[in-house]
């Protein structure tokens, strides 16, 4: 499992961005990371890849975090459902996992916690 954090200067309640999330991805949980700027994990990039193997992330859920504005990134929540929106319309580039390899992060418990 990974995480993101994003400021929310608009203050969106959680229920907004979970409804925006879900009305775009796929199934109303799947997404491929990349397109949004995302960091890829895969567990299984350190074994064979196989038929059953498949490009999505699965989104989980949003929280709002108390934290100092300096613990958050550059991105905003708004960046992000922009962007959501925009690969929306154009739609997921799905792909086969083995051939962005090069590309995708070892998924670790380190990396857990983006």
């Amino acid at each position: 499992m990974g995480a993101v954090i994003f400021s929310n200067p608009q203050g969106l309640t959680v229920e907004r961005i979970e409804e925006s999330l879900r009305n775009v991805f796929d199934q109303g949980e799947l997404f491929i990371a990349h397109q949004l700027g995302l960091p890829e994990l895969f567990p299984y990039i350190t074994e064979p890849i196989c038929e059953d193997d498949h490009c999505y992330h699965e989104y989980e859920s949003v929280e709002l975090m108390n934290r100092s504005s300096t613990c958050f990134g550059v991105r905003t929540i708004d960046e992000l459902l922009d962007k959501v929106r925009n690969v929306g319309q154009k739609g997921w580039d799905v792909f086969t996992p083995a051939d962005r390899i090069p590309y995708l992060s070892v998924y670790t418990e380190e990396s857990s916690q983006i």
